[in-house]
C-alpha cells in the first residue's frame, strides 16, 4: 500500500514539474512582449519531456518569435 502511495506522490509531482516547466516557457515569452499563438502555446504546454523544454526555456530567453524555440524534429 505505501508503495502504491509513493508512487502515485512521484508522479503527481513529476507531472507539477512539467506543468511548471511549460508555463515558464509560456511566461517567459509572453513577460519579453512576445506573441504566442494558440497552437504555439498548445504545442508548450502539452509536451512533457524535460529535456526538449529545458532546451525550449533556454531559448525563450533570446529569441524574436514564439516559433523560433522550436527546431526541426522537436515534434
Amino acid at each position: 500500500m505505501a508503495k502504491g502511495r509513493a508512487e502515485s506522490y512521484a508522479q503527481a509531482y513529476a507531472q507539477a514539474y512539467v506543468e511548471a516547466r511549460t508555463g515558464s516557457v509560456v511566461r517567459v515569452l509572453e513577460q519579453r512582449g512576445i506573441a504566442v499563438s494558440e497552437a504555439e502555446r498548445e504545442r508548450v504546454l502539452g509536451c512533457a519531456d524535460m529535456a526538449r523544454l529545458d532546451v525550449w526555456l533556454a531559448r525563450s530567453l533570446t529569441v524574436r518569435a514564439a516559433a523560433e524555440i522550436f527546431e526541426p524534429g522537436d515534434d
